[in-house]
């Protein structure tokens, strides 16, 4: 029988000096694996967030995952997600003790299909498309550090609907599998900023490659559309050690992922917001043509 250790290794290092002995903290490292419930089947590519630091990684092709604990907070909670599994969130803490964390997720339940009634069949129903239709990028690219977010404007024309899935273009340049967050806000009236948040869970993911759409299944939650339209973002989170940036003017090294723009609107649909500030509409320099984030969704139609 496996056993299940819900504890991380803490190491630390002594730094000698001509004055005497100083004491370095170095981060303390959580490692495990993520498998499925009952089969002991291992899980490529599980998104891994420690929840109290905004610190992200993925599973290896193995499903097995390290990730530093850089605060000095005493425990802290593990949350994983893998396409068709249910969240799981696991308690850890900072111990001197050697450890390990298995995972075990379980499947999700295969939705059950109604039969069609008799005497005739029911029309399949109707998807749409909002937001960018574009099909490959355009030269520019959007950016963020921590806690940046990018949202773009999804009109509502005036119909019923159901939110199928939301898509994001994710350049193939900077590190196109970083894990993100995805937000569905309320609109406020008029598209004057995004509202009242409207996912009822965090949703981590993580696109497999870049340079092409990555659409995220939102069906299940059942999120009508508001009749001021939705506001659909992409968060920026921390992630691994390839996960950073530099300011010199030699050299610039992307920040996580890049969210590709689009010119093809008329109006600016796209908001931000970073740490510190309130939302606000995207500007640019570029007076000749407005810049949007390539974001769009697919609504079922009533």
């Amino acid at each position: 029988m496996r056993q299940k250790l819900y504890t991380i290794t803490t190491s630390a290092f002594l730094m000698m000096g001509a004055c005497g002995v100083a004491h370095a903290q170095v981060p303390a490292f959580i490692s495990g694996e993520v498998i499925e419930k009952g089969s002991d089947k291992h899980l490529p590519g599980a998104v891994v967030t420690l929840a109290g630091e905004r610190i992200g990684t993925k599973a290896d092709a193995r499903g097995y995952f390290r990730i530093a604990m850089m605060k000095e907070r005493p425990t802290d909670t593990l949350e994983l997600m893998v396409a068709g599994y249910q969240a799981l969130r696991v308690p850890v803490e900072r111990s001197a003790a050697s450890g390990w964390v298995t995972a075990e997720m379980v499947k999700k339940a295969t939705a059950i299909t109604r039969d069609a009634p008799t005497g005739g069949a029911v029309a399949a129903p109707q998807v749409s498309l909002f937001g960018s239709k574009a099909t490959k990028k355009s030269d520019g690219m959007l950016q963020g550090y921590p806690g940046t977010k990018y949202a773009l404007w999804i009109k509502n024309e005036g119909k019923a609907g159901v939110l199928k899935s939301v898509g994001f273009f994710i350049d193939a340049l900077g590190f196109p599998s970083e894990p993100f967050r995805v937000h569905i806000y309320k609109a406020l009236p008029g598209g004057k900023g995004p509202g009242e948040e409207m996912l009822t869970e965090k949703v981590v993911v993580s696109a497999p490659k870049g340079g092409q759409w990555f659409n995220v299944d939102v069906s299940k939650y059942y999120l009508t559309l508001p009749k001021d339209g939705i506001f659909v973002a992409m968060e920026w989170l921390v992630a691994g050690e390839s996960f950073v940036a530099t300011d010199s003017k030699e050299e610039y090294t992307p920040y996580g992922q890049i969210l590709s723009p689009t010119y093809e609107f008329k109006e600016n649909l796209t908001w931000n917001f970073t740490i510190g500030k309130e939302w606000s509409p995207l500007t640019t320099f570029d007076k000749s043509r407005i810049m949007n984030a390539m974001i769009r969704a697919e609504v079922t139609m009533f």
